[in-house]
């Protein structure tokens, strides 16, 4: 009387899918770049194509410069003073935890 059965020859042969390595384990170097006819898509370009594809196309497909350039560079302007501020917010952060654990120090060591 046996207690464990055999597996048969098939049941012990890995999968064809689990001998083919996963592109993700391959190192960088071994992944094929684009060929000069490929484009590379953003994801700007997706984001772009999903508000409307025809604005997508005609940019992208056809190289048709966009009507509001103004509006875009006045956004972009924004984009770079809303950075600037956010940036001196954070630094002010900063300094405001340095001065709170100062006053810290300083108090525990007047006791």
């Amino acid at each position: 009387m046996t207690f464990f059965r055999r597996q048969s020859p098939v049941a012990r042969r890995p999968s064809p899918v689990a001998r083919r390595p996963s592109p993700v384990a391959r190192p960088m170097s071994t992944l094929k770049k684009p060929t000069p006819t490929q484009r590379i898509i953003r994801a700007s370009e997706i984001g772009q194509y999903k508000y409307c594809a025809h604005a997508w196309w005609l940019s992208s497909v056809l190289g048709v410069p966009s009507n509001n350039t103004r509006e875009l560079a006045h956004g972009a302007e924004r984009h770079q003073a809303h950075n600037r501020q956010v940036q001196a917010v954070s630094l002010l952060r900063w300094v405001a935890l340095v001065a709170l654990l100062l006053a810290i120090a300083i108090a525990l060591l007047s006791i």
